[in-house]
């Protein structure tokens, strides 16, 4: 097949290989039911999510090897400075997304909808141990290359933007509580962008898996739970680390793409212009941008890119997959929230 296929995967082959992925995680955790119930088993079905996209994405791996190293990438150099400003990039992140998510959970409570993720106690060596791996490890490995590999690669001939915003969308939706929703939305377009700008995906691994440790152990501190109150006081915390994670976020991300950022593309193309590159065209077959910016390494359109599935209105990309699956997460996570609030779940 002559051309680059750098986007070769489409929304419906992502589609399906995350389908796959959850059916592979349900197929565990029913096997997981049978354990004993206690701590062990409940990380045991945080675990049984993440294996299930590793299976998938590793079948996938297996039967298109090829087409799946050029639409993931995985095979990057690692710069160690700027994985080091990962760190702030998380602070960051989490500072300003918790009065967010904070006064969302009470918008949702105004309803009647109440949702949290309950942990066991991670103060427990054991629990410490088990909550690292099942809840940071696997997650930073199973949902980056589920959602910023497979998810993303397929999204990206809709243009930059938009494979940013549906990525993360499916990310937020795809952890059905409703409790999660802003902080995994706003996480997911950082770690989405991490991965285009950088076009190395261990970065939004890193950060994904810091993400997760601040979440596992930050009630342990003093106080902290007590933020979720949003009374006056509480009000005044929240508002100030939002103002000074925001301030602490956008420098270091800046600092991380500036030091990480594609050294193959020329100025022009960095990773602002690349990022907002307009979405693809069909021509001959072919797929074709607007831009001069046809791929990661700078290849200009005169290359083409081979279709792999879509409609075609008036030359442009479209096709019904990725509205499929963000219908179907939104039904899955409206009615997890209804059987919840009724005691069925």
């Amino acid at each position: 097949m002559d051309g680059d296929k750098r986007f070769e995967f489409g929304s419906k082959q992502s589609t399906l290989v995350y389908v796959g992925g959850l059916a592979a995680a349900f197929a565990l955790s029913a096997i997981v039911a049978f354990f004993p119930e206690g701590d062990v088993a409940t990380w045991l079905s945080y675990l049984c999510t993440q294996l299930g996209f590793l299976i998938a994405v590793c079948v996938l791996f297996s039967l298109r090897r090829e087409a799946f190293e050029l639409n993931v990438p995985f095979r990057r150099k690692i710069s160690f400075a700027a994985l080091a400003i990962a760190v702030p990039v998380t602070i960051g992140i989490f500072m300003q997304n918790t009065l967010l998510a904070v006064c969302f959970n009470k918008l949702l409570e105004t309803a009647g909808i109440y949702s949290a993720t309950d942990l066991p106690d991670p103060s427990e060596p054991l629990n410490a141990v088990l909550g690292l791996l099942c809840v940071c490890v696997a997650p930073a490995l199973g949902e980056e290359f589920m959602f910023r590999g497979v998810l993303l690669g397929s999204y990206r001939r809709k243009g930059g933007v938009k494979a940013i915003l549906l990525s993360a969308l499916v990310f937020a939706l795809g952890h059905f509580n409703p409790a999660q929703l802003v902080h995994q939305f706003i996480l997911g377009v950082v770690l989405a962008y991490l991965v285009e700008a950088t076009d190395n995906i261990w970065y939004a691994v890193a950060v994904h898996f810091l993400n997760n440790v601040l979440a596992l152990f930050l009630g342990l501190i003093p106080g902290y739970n007590a933020l979720a109150a949003l009374d006056a006081r509480s009000a005044a915390i929240l508002c100030a680390m939002c103002v000074a994670g925001a301030a602490v976020l956008y420098p270091s991300l800046y600092g991380l793409v500036k030091i990480a950022g594609r050294k193959e593309l020329n100025r022009k193309e960095r990773w602002i212009f690349y990022i907002f590159r307009k979405k693809a065209v069909v021509k001959d077959n072919n797929i074709w941008y607007h831009n001069n910016t046809a791929d990661a390494t700078g290849v200009p359109p005169a290359s083409g890119v081979s279709v792999g599935n879509g409609l075609k209105d008036n030359g442009v990309v479209r096709d019904p997959w990725c509205a499929a699956l963000i219908v179907m997460l939104v039904a899955v996570t409206v009615l997890s929230t209804i059987l919840e609030a009724v005691g069925a779940v």
